[in-house]
């Protein structure tokens, strides 16, 4: 059997010309063609596959394939529940051999997961239109959701042209040298107390929460390649960290993410933004993950940082359960359906433009979050953010009902 996004499928089909194949997709995908060419003029093809193909970056081709070559007639996402079988959630298409004309851009489809009773057939009424063709997921969206995501395009503004900037975080080439724990850090500065000006505090992705990082204890090495008017670290004058990276000699000499020597970093020209406050959220998350972060820690290249004016507004409206369910509906997934938080994509979510009142009330709840362990008084607060960004993004009663569904779920 082929293994799926593994080497057999690559050895087996990359030479023949499939329009659908990828090294790191699934045979369904070759099938799905297959079955599409074996059609008479007009034919439909039903098929029951996994649903990644609609938003994974393997699924491109696929979709491409799909929408310029043939037409899809109908699509309906499953989840887990109704095939009793399925591992992964499962999607049904029926796709019409031939393309129709280039205006025929969209189909009947539903997700029955996102609907209230998940009644499989789902009723006419609760289907929506599944907008395809172009580089963007696929996404079938019931009317509700579809009015949600209206709504918020029109009210909101994309975060790109608020005054703020965005960055990756630090690629060390080699963290085993780069990041080390509290008790190397505390040895290195009692061998040489001057350790500690290139010691700084540092994010991993995995320790992006909502509202407010959980810090592992972990130290970067920050030897730099120097920035503006700063020069680069000269290793020579930190002989303990100079020391600790000349065990992992082997290893640094030979990265590609070096500087002018092996122990210093690549170059960054965003260096000094990194001691500013700042937003870090987790490039891959089912779920937005936004920290308020303070100025002087750093974050590694699994993390993305925000830096400019209203971080705590910021981070209320980017972190609540309306834009999550923006982004899950319209970013690229892995392949096994985990939602990539890109910078393309979160720079373009609509935030709204507040009255001063619903700034300082969700600051207000933010700095809640940010002083308090777990606590009743924090579930309230952050029920009072979703409740503030439903009335900011104007939705109604039905609308609000839907987000506070999927809010309890989170």
């Amino acid at each position: 059997p082929l293994q799926r996004n593994g080497g057999e499928l690559r050895q087996r089909y990359s030479d023949q010309p499939w329009e659908t194949f990828a090294a790191t997709g699934d045979i369904y995908q070759l099938f799905c063609e297959r079955g599409l060419k074996l059609l008479s003029a007009k034919g439909i093809l039903a098929f029951i596959t996994s649903n990644s193909w609609l938003k994974a970056m393997y699924g491109q081709k696929m979709r491409d394939f799909l929408s310029t070559m043939h037409t899809p007639r109908l699509l309906l996402e499953v989840g887990k529940d109704v095939f009793d079988s399925a591992i992964v959630d499962t999607s049904i298409l029926l796709v019409q051999e031939g393309s129709d004309s280039a205006t025929q851009r969209e189909c009947p489809a539903v997700d029955v997961d996102s609907l209230p009773d998940k009644r499989f057939p789902p009723a006419k009424s609760q289907f929506g239109s599944l907008y395809f063709g172009g580089k963007r997921p696929w996404v079938s969206l019931s009317p509700i959701e579809r009015s949600i995501m209206d709504k918020m395009m029109e009210v909101g503004t994309p975060l790109k042209e608020w005054d703020i900037s965005i960055y990756r975080g630090v690629l060390t080439g080699y963290n085993d040298a780069f990041i080390v724990p509290s008790e190397v850090r505390d040895r290195l500065i009692a061998e040489d107390p001057a350790s500690a000006d290139i010691l700084k505090p540092i994010l991993r992705g995995r320790d992006i929460r909502p509202y407010r990082a959980q810090w592992a204890g972990l130290w970067l090495v920050d030897a730099h390649n120097g920035f503006g008017m700063t020069p680069a670290v000269d290793i020579t004058a930190f002989p303990a960290v100079k020391r600790h990276l000349d065990l992992h000699w082997a290893a640094i000499k030979k990265r590609q993410d070096k500087g002018t020597t092996p122990y210093n970093l690549r170059n960054c020209a965003y260096h000094e933004e990194f001691e500013r406050e700042k937003l870090c959220w987790m490039h891959m998350s089912p779920v937005a993950r936004f920290s308020f972060v303070e100025a002087g820690v750093y974050c590694n290249q699994k993390a993305f940082m925000i830096v400019g004016d209203d971080l705590k507004y910021l981070c209320a409206v980017l972190n609540s359960t309306t834009v999550t369910r923006l982004v899950a509906n319209t970013a690229v997934t892995t392949g096994m359906g985990l939602t990539q938080w890109d910078k393309f994509v979160v720079e373009m979510v609509p935030v709204p433009q507040p009255s001063q009142t619903r700034r300082d009330q969700l600051v207000r709840l933010v700095d809640i979050l940010l002083s308090q362990p777990p606590s009743l008084e924090r579930t309230k607060a952050v029920d009072r953010i979703e409740s503030i960004v439903y009335d900011l993004y104007r939705l109604d009663d039905s609308e609000r009902q839907l987000m506070a569904t999927i809010h309890q779920r989170r």
